[in-house]
């Protein structure tokens, strides 16, 4: 198995065998969010359209009502065990089987809270899952917290500028 770097810090796992094809094809990988997970994206050099990882190392599906399913629900877990070939209701069956394990995220539609619930503090809304764990992790590691990222330290610590504004509290409910 081998590890394809991603924006963010993330990375893609594929097989061994697939590898010569992935970097062949596509200079740069990306950290695309999902509903409830993240897809390794890139931009192909042959056609110039943008290709997910896993519909590349799958290949042509052998029916047009087919799509690719990642078996344990992981977008980035490319490998050639986990990736099936599955109708739409089957991929769908699959999906609501698995979560979106981020710590300090909240979804609320059509956008992502970053928050603290313990302490009450709210970081900010973002249109991406991946952008609301940064700005958490962000804060996690301002407050010395770096057991609850869910990035690993360097990459944050990395993007973390001089000091951060003050962060915003709820406000305070009435007494009854």
């Amino acid at each position: 198995m081998v590890k394809v770097p991603l924006t963010y810090g993330l990375y893609a796992c594929i097989d061994d065998s697939d590898y010569s094809c992935i970097t062949s094809q596509v200079h740069t990988w990306h950290a695309c969010p999902g509903k409830q997970t993240f897809y390794a994206r890139g931009l192909c050099l042959q056609t110039g359209r943008k290709v997910l990882m896993h519909r590349l190392i799958m290949g042509s599906p052998p029916s047009s009502f087919l799509v690719v399913d990642h078996i344990d629900g992981q977008g980035w877990n490319n490998t050639r065990d986990n990736l099936r070939w599955a109708s739409h209701r089957l991929n769908a069956e699959n999906r609501h089987t698995f979560n979106l394990c981020l710590q300090g995220v909240r979804h609320l539609p059509g956008k992502w809270q970053a928050l603290d619930e313990q302490f009450q503090v709210w970081f900010g809304e973002f249109s991406s899952p991946l952008q609301a764990a940064i700005e958490h992790d962000k804060r996690a590691c301002k407050e010395g917290f770096l057991d609850l990222l869910n990035f690993p330290s360097s990459y944050i610590l990395s993007l973390i500028p001089a000091p951060l504004p003050q962060i915003r509290r709820y406000p305070d409910f009435p007494e009854k």
